[in-house]
């Protein structure tokens, strides 16, 4: 078990927790772009499927399972290359 001594009795800060909340909106904001990338595409169904998974299990799930549709190639080039810059920002942060 883990303890925190404080020599000061000053409340302990929880910066990790704060970081966590940022990313998390980051994430969600990052699955939003790519689901907006996927409609101007005409991709609603992947687009579809992405907010579902977001809803569902969370941006990071669902950044994942967009990258893996870009590993294996499931778009048009045109699509990849509009695409691209959102999937490099979401690698850095799965």
């Amino acid at each position: 078990m883990n303890h925190q001594h404080n020599v000061n009795n000053a409340p302990a800060v929880n910066v990790q927790g704060d970081n966590n909340v940022i990313n998390q909106q980051n994430q969600s904001q990052l699955v939003d772009d790519i689901v907006s990338t996927l409609r101007e595409h005409g991709e609603t169904n992947h687009a579809d499927q992405l907010e579902k998974e977001k809803q569902d299990n969370g941006p990071k799930t669902a950044l994942t399972k967009g990258m893996s549709w870009v590993a294996n190639k499931a778009f048009a080039p045109p699509v990849l290359a509009a695409l691209a810059p959102y999937i490099a920002q979401a690698a850095g942060m799965v």
